[in-house]
């Protein structure tokens, strides 16, 4: 539309058309197909957190055929999980699959489900806003901080422009890396301009969940490229995270080595470094129980001699 706009001739511009048209067709079908659980949830007195594409697409994209969206994640909070599941599937949503139960040990383990209605529509089911935020206090910040919006006439909320700035960074740079998802990049960008942005909660927000360094990486790199306007003071606090911190930062850059027992424990312990001693072996157990998969501590043995057994098995 843009190009038009200018007068610019460019190649492909009607294959660009189509594009454009598919996504917004694709879109549309996708969050109206969400308002129905929106509306259920909202009924049974369950408050929802729009999170990831969903929010950012509804609330700062004036055409919805401008961000391609792959699904809609809702959150809910934790204590609420189970009750959202009971009346989702009351309204025709059930797990994709029987791995995608919620039950206390799912809720307790994992931080999310995917969902699917009858007619094909998809909802991710979130209970934790982002996986590494398993402290009660974090979530109930960031729900605090929430401010309300709607989804095509439901009601929901979403993260502060604060908040999901520090979201869209650091799921697209986990998720993918820098630049080979690129759908982050427009969406902080936008948040950026949009703004406010409290500068020191994001700061804060990274550093509380020792994400200091991807976010680090995130930030200056829309500095760099985009020339948005990023505090250097932001930059410097984030750039100066913990050894434990950056460390962990670059073995996640290196595909494969995240999934690794040893680098799950080493994320568990810089997470969890000052706590008492019990609540970190209850930490690093379930960090090992969601890789895994598995649903309870006793099962965590016979699992690891399996896995031993196939190794030693391979080589």
């Amino acid at each position: 539309r843009r190009l038009v706009d200018r007068g610019i001739e460019a190649d492909h511009l009607d294959r660009l058309k189509g594009v454009y048209r598919r996504s917004w067709y694709d879109n549309t079908m996708l969050l109206r197909g969400a308002v129905p659980a929106l509306n259920a949830l909202h009924a049974a007195g369950i408050e929802t957190l729009l999170l990831k594409g969903s929010a950012v697409a509804a609330w700062l994209y004036d055409d919805l055929g401008l961000r391609p969206l792959l699904d809609v994640d809702v959150a809910v909070r934790a204590e609420h999980a189970l009750d959202a599941a009971a009346c989702l599937a009351e309204a025709g949503w059930h797990p994709s699959s029987e791995k995608e139960r919620v039950t206390e040990a799912q809720v307790e383990k994992k931080h999310g489900s995917e969902l699917v209605h009858a007619n094909g529509h998809r909802l991710d089911l979130h209970w934790r806003v982002l996986e590494e935020a398993r402290g009660r206090e974090v979530e109930d910040d960031l729900w605090t901080a929430s401010v309300a919006t709607e989804l095509m006439g439901a009601p929901a909320r979403m993260l502060s422009p604060s908040d999901q700035l520090a979201f869209s960074c650091v799921h697209g740079v986990r998720t993918r890396g820098l630049v080979t998802h690129l759908r982050w990049v427009p969406d902080a960008v936008r948040l950026i301009a949009h703004g406010p942005i409290e500068w020191d909660r994001v700061v804060r927000w990274g550093q509380d969940l020792r994400m200091a360094p991807f976010l680090s990486a995130a930030l200056g790199f829309l500095h760099r490229e985009t020339e948005a306007e990023i505090p250097a003071s932001a930059l410097a606090a984030l750039a100066d995270a913990p050894f434990a911190d950056r460390f962990l930062y670059d073995q996640w850059m290196r595909e494969g080595s995240a999934r690794a027992v040893p680098m799950t424990l080493l994320r568990s312990v810089a997470r969890h470094r000052g706590e008492p001693l019990p609540a970190q072996v209850r930490e690093w157990t379930r960090a090992l129980m969601r890789m895994w998969d598995v649903d309870r501590p006793h099962q965590l043995p016979a699992t690891a001699a399996r896995k031993m057994v196939r190794r030693i098995r391979a080589t």
